[in-house]
């Protein structure tokens, strides 16, 4: 016969109790981390996609002989692939008027943004507005500052986003990413 020890009553139900509330402060740290890596990681890959895909429309732009946004013929080529699609040419934020990729020219953070929103959620501003306060990017969408984006001497696009991040609903960290592609221009 086993003999009961005096105390002992309610010790499995007092380890299970802290087993059980280790194991769930676990996967919250996990749940948060795997929230961190999603938006990171959407952010780089739309990021990427937006400079590469910019350094391209300058090239085209150029190369076309564009002096302010598309000519005849590249207004034409967005007007087909706009109809293709049922958008407006280039409304979805995949091509950008002006001159930001010329010497003197501006509007680089605002084509970067739009750019990378077409990317981000197929140039809807709320849709990537709400995904990105879904994974804790503080202001969403209006929490992205893409003002340290340039254009190097030597025609390199710098695509530069810095946000921040809340961790757990209370930890701000600062977050910079940079993508980099190389301009073709028509020189």
């Amino acid at each position: 016969m086993i003999k009961k020890s005096k105390g002992t009553a309610g010790m499995i139900t007092l380890e299970a109790t802290i087993s059980m509330l280790i194991f769930m402060l676990l996967m919250i740290v996990v749940f948060g981390l795997f929230t961190i890596l999603m938006a990171q990681n959407a952010i780089a890959h739309s990021l990427l996609q937006s400079t590469n895909s910019m350094s391209l429309e300058a090239y085209a732009s150029s190369r076309l002989g564009a002096h302010d946004g598309f000519t005849s013929i590249g207004d034409g080529l967005a007007s087909l692939i706009a109809s293709a699609s049922d958008t407006p040419a280039g409304g979805r934020g995949f091509a950008s008027q002006g001159d930001w990729f010329r010497p003197g020219g501006s509007g680089l953070e605002e084509a970067g943004r739009a750019r990378f929103v077409a990317f981000l959620a197929d140039g809807n501003a709320a849709q990537a507005h709400a995904f990105l306060e879904g994974v804790n990017v503080v202001g969403g969408l209006y929490g992205l500052d893409f003002s340290d984006s340039r254009i190097s001497n030597s025609n390199n696009l710098f695509l530069e986003v810095t946000y921040v991040l809340e961790i757990w609903g209370f930890i701000p960290i600062e977050v910079t990413q940079t993508a980099v592609a190389k301009l073709w221009l028509n020189n």
